[in-house]
């Protein structure tokens, strides 16, 4: 992939994988070294689980976390840092060139990981807005030096840091897991929550009770709870009611349906029920939201917190 240049006085470049079980890994990298001290602005849509490591110099990072609160964290020469964005950052230098290699990609990704490898990291929580900071290991230092000086052009170059930057996500992946020796979940349990997750969302309109839910995939109630709650960061049916408010908000944006009709699709008891959960989340009735939607008015988008690019 060709190099972008994201700001003047910043060279960034940025390299996308090919076909992965493991979609939108980015890996992208940093070599300032202008006299200008101008920020790297990095926007994107949805949350990012980002490894940054800074080789040379010293950094500012502000961001937002995916919980919404905004952070600073600053990092220098020989560290790294794990967090969680939603939404995008800026890396302000102060006062030497910056030299740095970031990867990142989807929480759903890395979430792959955690139930193949048995663990639940905290930086793993999609909402979390904390930040990992440490040392860059040695190992993972001679790689990212590799990365940063590679000089090769085109297609070479392509399928060299595409290799790179998988052996760096191996190599971070294990690293986390050695730091997580005390597995909270095992792997079964793992795959035991997504069955449930899935089964869940099958029918909406007529989902199974708890009790049943947690047989179904053979475990009991209460583990199935604490298992939603470490792994979704919700309850079984908290997560339920999300999932019929998004349903509701799709089948809002269409014709031909009132709201009494969407409420029962949905599996909300009355249309009342629809009204209070969706004023509730949204900021803004059905009805309102519908109209709006209509028209084309913009509020209706900014209300339920819909991206645009």
């Amino acid at each position: 992939m060709t190099p972008t240049s994201i700001h003047s006085t910043c060279t960034c470049r940025f390299f996308h994988q090919g076909q992965c079980s493991c979609p939108d890994v980015t890996l992208f990298v940093i070599d300032d070294d202008s006299h200008a001290a101008g920020p790297f602005r990095l926007q994107q849509d949805g949350a990012r689980m980002t490894f940054f490591y800074c080789l040379n110099g010293q950094a500012r990072i502000d961001a937002q976390a995916a919980d919404g609160e905004a952070f600073s964290e600053e990092i220098g020469k020989g560290n790294s840092l794990f967090f969680c964005l939603n939404g995008g950052f800026s890396i302000s230098r102060a006062g030497k060139r910056i030299q740095a290699v970031g990867l990142q990609l989807r929480p759903e990704c890395l979430r792959l990981f955690a139930c193949q490898l048995g663990f639940v990291h905290d930086g793993l929580r999609k909402s979390s807005s904390r930040t990992l900071k440490g040392d860059i290991p040695l190992h993972l230092r001679i790689l990212l030096e590799q990365i940063l000086n590679c000089r090769d052009d085109g297609l070479l170059r392509d399928v060299f840091l595409a290799h790179k930057k998988y052996e760096l996500l191996y190599q971070q992946i294990e690293l986390l897991d050695r730091e997580n020796s005390h597995k909270c979940v095992s792997p079964a349990e793992c795959r035991a929550a997504h069955r449930a997750y899935a089964i869940l969302l099958q029918d909406i309109g007529k989902p199974p009770s708890l009790p049943e839910l947690a047989a179904a995939v053979g475990v009991n109630r209460t583990r199935l709870t604490a298992l939603f709650r470490m792994l979704f960061e919700d309850t079984v049916f908290g997560i339920l009611r999300r999932e019929r408010l998004e349903c509701a908000r799709r089948l809002l944006n269409e014709k031909g349906k009132n709201i009494t009709e969407i409420a029962y699709l949905c599996g909300f008891s009355s249309p009342s029920h629809l009204t209070k959960a969706f004023s509730a989340q949204f900021g803004i009735s059905p009805k309102q939201y519908q109209i709006a939607r209509r028209h084309g008015h913009p509020a209706a988008s900014v209300s339920c917190g819909e991206q645009h690019t």
